[in-house]
């Protein structure tokens, strides 16, 4: 083989392996670890960021609140009903704070009411903050024969309400100050005695 030869066959091999090292860089630079693919699509990198994305980056620094600062949240009586029953603790596992307290009427009613809350600080309680609001931002209401369903906005906060006339169920569903997620359920409840229970808590929507 010639010395010419040798020379166009190096100059082949080293523009294919310039070739094979440009293609492998556009692909590393498409692959994303999980934790970009997530910050990713909830704060794009060009272009405005939106209030959600704020909110999901100013969550994901705090520091969750104790068990015990929790339970400051569900004192032993709201209005008429007395708590009965508080569970903490159980969440810290999936990586998130939550408190769930039972409220009942008086003893032996069937009239009864469920609290849970959910602490959105750190970076799976803003994951879980952000996708309520997602569900919550569109407007949505369906009814039947025994009651409804609907995601609307009150005083400023989006609020999903669901009712059964026929079991005396009454649901709410907000984010409580940009960071709590409330969800409110009540046993032979009716949709304005759950809102009565929501605001004598303190849990105001505005």
């Amino acid at each position: 083989m010639s010395k010419k030869i040798q020379i166009w066959s190096f100059m082949i091999v080293f523009l294919g392996v310039m070739a094979c090292n440009r293609d492998n860089k556009k692909i590393r630079d498409t692959i994303s670890t999980p934790v970009g693919v997530l910050q990713g699509s909830l704060a794009p990198p060009n272009g405005p960021r939106d209030s959600s994305s704020k909110t999901f980056q100013g969550l994901e620094r705090e520091i969750p609140l104790s068990n015990e600062k929790l339970k400051d949240l569900l004192p032993e009586k709201i209005g008429l009903f007395s708590r009965t029953k508080m569970m903490s603790g159980h969440t810290e596992s999936l990586g998130f704070v939550g408190i769930q307290g039972i409220y009942q009427h008086f003893p032996g009613s069937e009239k009864s009411i469920s609290i849970e809350i959910t602490d959105g600080a750190g970076t799976t309680g803003a994951i879980m903050v952000n996708a309520a609001e997602q569900r919550l931002k569109m407007d949505f209401e369906e009814k039947n024969t025994i009651g409804y369903t609907r995601i609307f906005e009150k005083e400023g906060v989006r609020v999903r309400e669901k009712e059964n006339t026929f079991d005396s169920y009454a649901e709410i569903e907000f984010v409580y100050q940009k960071r709590f997620i409330l969800l409110i359920r009540g046993q032979k409840t009716a949709m304005q005695e759950l809102w009565e229970f929501i605001g004598q808590a303190g849990f105001v929507t505005s």
